[in-house]
């Protein structure tokens, strides 16, 4: 009887399905307190709430940033592991 392969695919989708929870909560936090600075800053002089758009811009690029690498991250790293983890190891290593 032939031992079974370890299921890397099975752990490389676990792996990246928690990295993209903690990644969406960690967003959703930062927008969360973006807006809860928006409201408790909004009686204020216009220097500061010029200050705060300018803080809320640079939290929407860093957002994006965020969600852009985490894209290229998933992009990059998902589909030659589910490649890779549908090898023999044998053949794999027998070719190399």
């Amino acid at each position: 009887m032939e031992p079974s392969k370890p299921h890397i695919l099975g752990h490389a989708r676990a792996w990246l399905s928690v990295n993209a929870v903690v990644i969406a909560v960690a967003i959703l936090l930062l927008l969360l307190f973006a807006v809860f600075l928006r409201l408790t800053l909004h009686p204020v002089p216009l220097a500061v709430a010029v200050f705060s758009s300018i803080v809320a811009s640079v939290a929407a690029l860093a957002i994006a940033a965020v969600g852009i690498a985490g894209g290229v991250g998933v992009v990059f790293g998902f589909f030659p592991a589910r490649r890779a983890a549908a090898l023999d190891p044998i053949q794999a290593l027998r070719h190399e």
